[in-house]
């Protein structure tokens, strides 16, 4: 099987510390902030040094700063717009172009607010649609607000909403 959308072999030894690289990302943290996370989380792994290259960590940062990136920019997108591939990152992990082709479908990743046992919490969720993105902004959001709202009532929760939505070509 192919491997990963073109990732270098350094940027795949890299994929241990993908959290802290979206999150530095995400943070819009400089360059030494996230190596200093880096080696935190090499450190509390018990790792004498986090054993990857710069290469591999900036293709990562490059790859999460295009998930932050086309977020911000469908946040500010009009419902009414269309949504094109100005707004849809390629994560690390999107299957080859050929594969994509072969059997279409686009992941949206977001914040779900819920309230759980009478606390409010908030998590990431992953809703994963079948097909070619051929959607407005507004029938975007609202088909995620209906897959979050029936995820809520399958746990037993109760929905509050969505944010930070974040397109995925998968």
């Amino acid at each position: 099987m192919p491997t990963r959308r073109s990732l270098s072999p350094a940027a795949e030894k890299a994929l241990g510390y993908w959290g802290v690289i979206e999150l530095a990302a995400a943070a819009h943290a400089n360059t030494a902030d996230m190596w200093e996370w880096i080696r935190q989380a090499a450190d509390e792994l018990g790792l004498a040094s986090p054993g990857v290259t710069v290469q591999g960590v900036s293709e990562l940062r490059g790859r999460a700063g295009e998930i932050v990136r086309t977020a911000e920019q469908f946040a500010k997108l009009p419902d009414s717009k269309r949504v094109t591939q100005r707004y849809v990152a390629h994560p690390p992990w999107a299957r080859t172009f050929v594969e994509q082709r072969a059997l279409p479908k686009f992941a949206v990743r977001y914040q779900h607010t819920f309230i759980q046992n009478g606390n409010l919490q908030t998590e990431w969720r992953t809703s994963v649609f079948p097909g070619r993105l051929n959607h407005t902004a507004g029938r975007l959001r609202s088909d995620v607000e209906l897959d979050a709202t029936n995820l809520a009532r399958k746990y037993a929760t109760e929905h509050v909403g969505t944010a930070n939505l974040q397109i995925l070509v998968i």
